[in-house]
């Protein structure tokens, strides 16, 4: 009632799961993380790094699940207005 229409909820968590995604393909393909730029650091810093730039990864796609959760659970509100008889 007054809230945000399923498809408005849809459309929106449906483009923001795009944009996340093309920025997790963008950090893994076109961000450079390589080993001998931790050459003149202490030891354990690239293993850091590498520890750290899994995590926020990890985070990425948690944010990009969540956003596929909401756009799911419109898209299923969607069809069972149109098909009441299937809830």
């Amino acid at each position: 009632m007054n809230g945000t229409s399923a498809e408005s909820l849809f459309d929106e968590y449906i483009e923001a799961s795009k944009l996340l995604r093309r920025a997790d393909r963008f950090l893994r393909e076109s961000t450079t993380f390589h080993g001998r730029d931790f050459q003149c650091n202490a030891a354990g810093d690239y293993d850091k790094a590498k520890r750290e730039r899994h995590e926020i990864l990890e985070k990425l796609n948690d944010v990009v699940d969540y956003c596929e959760s909401w756009a799911e659970t419109a898209e299923d509100e969607i069809f069972f207005r149109k098909h009441p008889e299937m809830r």
